[in-house]
């Protein structure tokens, strides 16, 4: 399996000492904190909403979506239906009520069981994503816009900004080896801020300096072998060799895949790089204009010390 590692310095982060819901947000910590932020037309307008509340208030935030069922807790009346990031954007699962994805960034492998909450018949298999009824409480897919309507848009908390050393994993077989990566279908694509022009791959999701090996699994046996002093000077190693990384980086990162928490995937090919934000996404036709030559890696997960 081909793997990318990229030491960053991550503007965003969780806080693991947070033990409360922050200003404006409902729930219990233990399991949700969410908050209400307006109304949207489109999914992909209302996961960015919830981006942006974030960035405004210096969290990390994300469009609620297996857990919109506590929602009804904490928000009484006057949601008839709202946007949740329970999705089929990336595999196709159409009547199937197990497999769907989730687009929160913490768990980009979970996909929905065969108990899932759906309602009657549902789903239906012709919407890419889903709306949350609050008539049944219960989650009925939904095409991508809602216009002329407005759903109400949720966004579930996911830890508080901070300043640290992250290193990113990405992979090309995750969280499933797909056959094909491009979309035809208009009524499935998902969120695509655009196209960038880089060199190469490796700047394409990374645009910082990269390094193949070790692996992560050896970065994690590196440090955890050993007794206990000498843990902590591994850990100390670890985190010279990330700030020396840091210090030869010269290439643009901000708006690179690594550190923007918005981003799930990237895909490359003949120079071009383009970005699936919000929810790991297949490559719009639009965008793609080919089959060929498309390669696809996926942020599997952010390790940070």
């Amino acid at each position: 399996m081909y793997l990318l590692y990229c030491i960053v310095a991550l503007l965003l982060a969780i806080n693991p000492s947070e033990t409360t819901c922050p200003q404006t947000f409902r729930g219990n910590q233990d399991e949700v904190c969410i908050s209400h932020v307006g109304k949207s037309n489109t999914f992909c307008e209302a996961a960015e909403k919830c981006e942006e509340y974030g960035r405004s208030l210096g969290l990390k935030l994300f469009l609620v979506g297996r857990y919109s069922t506590a929602i009804p807790s904490y928000f009484v009346g006057g949601w008839p239906a709202f946007w949740t990031g329970v999705n089929q954007l990336l595999v196709r699962r159409d009547t199937a009520k197990d497999g769907w994805y989730d687009t929160n960034p913490e768990t980009p492998a979970y996909t929905t069981r065969k108990d899932f909450p759906w309602g009657a018949t549902q789903p239906v298999g012709n919407g890419a994503v889903t709306v949350y009824n609050r008539s049944d409480d219960l989650f009925y897919d939904h095409s991508v816009t809602a216009k002329p309507i407005n759903l109400d848009v949720f966004c579930q908390y996911n830890g508080d900004s901070s300043s640290t050393d992250s290193a990113v994993k990405f992979t090309t077989n995750f969280p499933v080896k797909l056959v094909d990566f491009v979309q035809k279908n208009s009524n499935f694509f998902g969120c695509f801020p655009g196209t960038i022009t880089e060199s190469t791959q490796l700047k394409c999701a990374l645009s910082c300096l990269c390094i193949v090996e070790p692996t992560l699994s050896e970065l994690y046996s590196y440090v955890c072998s050993g007794d206990r002093d000498e843990q902590e000077g591994r850990k100390q190693d670890l985190a010279n060799v990330i700030k020396y990384l840091k210090s030869l980086c010269k290439l643009r990162f901000t708006n690179s895949c690594a550190s923007n928490t918005a981003c799930r995937s990237v895909y490359f090919a003949d120079g071009k790089c383009v970005q699936a934000i919000y929810a790991d996404s297949l490559l719009p036709w639009d965008i793609a204009k080919s089959t060929d030559g498309w390669k696809r890696f996926a942020k599997t997960e952010v390790w940070e010390h």
